[in-house]
């Protein structure tokens, strides 16, 4: 079974609970997220991985980082505002440009909080 595969099947399981996503290539991100917000939350590594799984989800949230390995978090914004037309979608990256923030919201982005992730930050 593929790791998708097992997401949704653990998914199916927990629709009737609440829970977020994360987009990251660092995996303490998801761990940080889900302590703070004590909500489960599926990390993803790839856009490609959480595309794949996307249509089946309906987090309350979604955290999108910009700098992924070899991708743009940004890029794959405006498809999950499709999807998800009403989860707050909140970017994070360590990028200090105010630009980073602009672009963010201008993708579709709800809210930008910088790394390091500040639990009071996540919780507001």
């Amino acid at each position: 079974m593929s790791e998708q595969q097992q997401t949704l099947s653990r998914l199916k399981d927990l629709s009737h609970i609440p829970y977020t996503v994360t987009l990251d290539d660092d995996p303490v991100m998801a761990k940080i997220i889900e302590e703070t917000l004590s909500i489960k939350n599926f990390a993803f590594v790839t856009s490609e991985q959480l595309l794949e799984c996307a249509e089946h989800l309906a987090p309350i949230g979604a955290f999108i980082d910009i700098h992924l390995k070899d991708e743009c978090g940004l890029d794959i914004i405006p498809r999950l505002r499709s999807l998800w037309p009403m989860t707050a979608i909140i970017v994070i990256s360590g990028d200090e440009s105010d630009n980073s923030v602009t672009q963010a919201l201008a993708a579709g982005a709800d809210d930008f909080v910088r790394k390091p992730i500040s639990p009071a930050e996540v919780v507001d």
